[in-house]
């Protein structure tokens, strides 16, 4: 039996975050009229700044400048292609470095003690494989994600303010509660998360991630289970200045409040350059996902038997003492025979497999070629709502369960 997102859906919900059953039930928010309207304008503001930091960066780069200003920034760490950079003081005072912040809430968190962050370089990815490993329509997408790398404790979707549009297929308002493992303390998160793709005053493309911590009724904080309630404001702009490769710059801040100490304070900042890394793990999850499409919808090829010759460059097996083949594999995603030369360097992640949500499989280089080129995504269309195997699979069992007899007797009417 074929379950659908829909057939799920309601298993999933039954008022509680699906690991540690915190109160909290997926879906629940549904923000309407001039509060839907609120959390819109917030994003476009954000995105406005971004871009006019992004002016700001080039003009330096164009002056043969480093993009930030070293007295205002310190260099933390350089990652492959990748600079990480710390705000420090630079001879300011703590109201001039908070009064150069564009909005209250990341002032807030300076005056608290807390460091902003940037990471600014290029990653190889499509943007398309960006913006699709960063959606997330449902519960079950959302875990699908997360649990790509570094899953968090629990997390919750709890609804949205923005949807994709014919223009936009990648644009997006979700609301998300999270239980992160990153951060030294037992803290949680409620935030906006915002995706979309768009034009520039110069007619250049250009996507945004925005994450912004928000207050809503229906995720109070928990502080009967000493949790407390952290913030987070990011925002990432990415651009495709050549097919494969994306320009990246993120600037992010946590703020978990005035009572933590100088330690703790550079904890959290090596934790938001580490959150950062994870943000840019969005390529590597809509990499994941397309492939796991295509593996599906090749199903019938992926049971048939491993041929004796490479079907791409029509290499035959050799054998080696005890009859063991050296060089042929079976392609995990379109189920082709590939010798080593035909095979990608490193096993693929898909969203395949019962006892993890994700695991690791061979892929020929036809495969991973249609993936990183394909440009048809529409994380709308329920076909492109990729959901882990695992969770399916745990459903399907929640749904016999609750169908079983003991589920389905009627109760006694009184007379």
């Amino acid at each position: 039996m074929s379950l659908t997102i829909e057939d799920l859906r309601p298993v999933m919900m039954d008022g509680t975050s699906p690991i540690l059953k915190f109160p909290i039930s997926p879906g629940c928010f549904h923000p309407t009229g001039v509060k839907r309207q609120e959390y819109v304008d917030i994003v476009r503001t954000r995105v406005q700044v971004l871009l006019a930091n992004d002016q700001q960066y080039t003009k330096r780069r164009e002056q043969l400048l480093p993009p930030l200003d070293p007295t205002k920034w310190k260099e933390m760490q350089k990652n492959k292609e990748i600079h990480f950079y710390k705000r420090v003081p630079g001879g300011q005072t703590l109201f001039q470095m908070t009064s150069e912040e564009p909005f209250s809430n990341v002032r807030q968190a300076v005056e608290n003690g807390y460091s902003s962050v940037i990471c600014d370089g290029q990653v190889r990815g499509s943007m398309e494989d960006m913006m699709y490993g960063m959606t997330a329509s449902s519960q079950e997408d959302l875990m699908t994600g997360l649990w790509y790398k570094h899953p968090p404790r629990d997390c919750v979707w709890l609804g949205s303010a923005e949807r994709s549009t014919p223009e936009d297929p990648f644009r997006s308002a979700d609301f998300i509660w999270a239980f992160p493992r990153l951060l030294p303390y037992h803290v949680d998160i409620c935030y906006l998360k915002a995706t979309g793709i768009e034009k520039d005053q110069d007619g250049k493309s250009y996507g945004y991630l925005v994450l912004h911590s928000v207050d809503i009724p229906h995720c109070r904080p928990f502080e009967a289970r000493k949790i407390s309630r952290a913030k987070l404001y990011f925002t990432c702009l990415f651009r495709e200045t050549r097919p494969g490769y994306l320009n990246v710059t993120v600037s992010g801040i946590f703020d978990l409040g005035k009572r933590r100490g100088n330690v703790a304070k550079k904890l959290v900042t090596a934790a938001t350059k580490s959150f950062m890394v994870g943000l840019l793990d969005g390529v590597e999850i809509g990499l994941a996902k397309k492939l796991t499409f295509m593996a599906r919808r090749n199903q019938d090829a992926l049971r048939s038997a491993k041929q004796s010759e490479c079907s791409i460059c029509f290499k035959t097996k050799k054998k080696m003492l005890f009859g063991l083949d050296t060089h042929l594999s079976q392609c995990g995603v379109c189920g082709a025979t590939v010798c080593s030369n035909c095979i990608a360097n490193s096993n693929q992640i898909l969203f395949l497999g019962l006892n993890a949500p994700c695991s690791k499989h061979s892929c020929c280089l036809t495969c991973m070629w249609d993936a990183r080129t394909s440009c048809e995504v529409r994380p709308e269309l329920p076909e492109f709502q990729i959901i882990a195997e695992y969770y399916l699979s745990r459903q399907s069992r929640s749904a016999s369960a609750l169908s079983s007899p003991q589920f389905l007797v009627a109760p006694d009417i009184p007379a």
